[in-house]
């Protein structure tokens, strides 16, 4: 080997030495303490969110006696409180359809058929009947509130439909509170 190529060896290993240690000839800096602690810590696990538990499902027979509990003084309440506004009777109602569309209102009138499940029922003055439900079946009636007198508040629809050349009224109540009585 001759003394130039000898050079160039060494030349060749003192760069890739120097380019390896990352600079030694140049002052190292520790990390701020801040940076050095975090960068040691280990990363934390993600938080994950609590699950939500469905409420455990209630035998017919607990659904049979929520369905038909009756409050000390002899009413049946469901839903919300009733307000202070003032109630109209279904014939009412009926004759003021188009004017009561969309609104909320509270209506009085018996009870004259309920559903079997308790989720539905209609309240009727002559031959007029309002068709009363709640959303999601949140307000049951108990299975004796046929014949019973019904204040029923909630959103009012009024359907009206062409048949036989005759315009048939359909009105029915989205009920978000109730109280039946007996007569």
């Amino acid at each position: 080997m001759n003394k130039h190529s000898a050079r160039t060896v060494a030349s060749s290993l003192l760069l890739a030495f120097l380019a390896g240690c990352g600079g030694c000839a140049e002052k190292k800096t520790e990390p701020a303490p801040a940076k050095k602690e975090a960068a040691m810590k280990a990363p934390e696990p993600k938080k994950e969110a609590p699950e939500k538990k469905a409420p455990p499902k209630k035998s017919p027979e607990e659904i049979k006696a929520i369905r038909n509990k009756v409050d000390e003084d002899g009413i049946v309440r469901r839903g919300d409180k009733l307000s202070a506004k003032e109630q109209v009777s279904v014939a009412i109602a009926f004759s003021k359809a188009s004017e009561i569309d969309g609104q909320p209102m509270k209506i009085t009138g018996k009870v004259t058929e309920a559903s079997s499940n308790g989720c539905s029922f209609k309240i009727a003055e002559g031959s007029q009947a309002i068709k009363v439900a709640a959303p999601s079946c949140k307000i049951l009636v108990p299975d004796f509130s046929e014949g019973m007198w019904a204040t029923v508040e909630g959103k009012v629809s009024v359907k009206e439909t062409e048949k036989d050349g005759k315009t048939e009224r359909t009105v029915s109540l989205s009920a978000t509170g109730l109280e039946l009585r007996k007569m």
